[in-house]
């Protein structure tokens, strides 16, 4: 009769801390689930947020862009072209 009292006693503790157990091993899942969803939110964010950045860059760096505000700043096209015909000796023979 004793021993299945140690039986009975034996398993119960172990049930108790295999329980308990699952439960740490439990909420410690969950918790890594929430920070995974958050850290997932914010690669997102961070994507659109560089997507919106590209595309003021690309913006900014266009031709067009660039030729009109150098026309506010006041720059001009250049109208003359220089074209070098012939040379010119500058040291002497000899």
């Amino acid at each position: 009769m004793k021993k299945q009292l140690n039986l009975i006693l034996f398993l119960f503790i172990l049930i108790t801390l295999l329980s308990l157990t699952k439960i740490a091993i439990s909420n410690s899942i969950t918790t890594n689930g929430i920070t995974l969803n958050s850290m997932q939110q914010e690669i997102v964010s961070l994507n659109t947020q560089n997507y919106i950045i590209r595309q003021k860059y690309l913006q900014q760096a266009s031709l067009l862009t660039i030729e009109q505000k150098a026309k506010a700043e006041g720059f001009t096209p250049n109208q003359t072209d220089y074209f070098v015909s012939e040379t010119q000796h500058l040291a002497s023979n000899q």
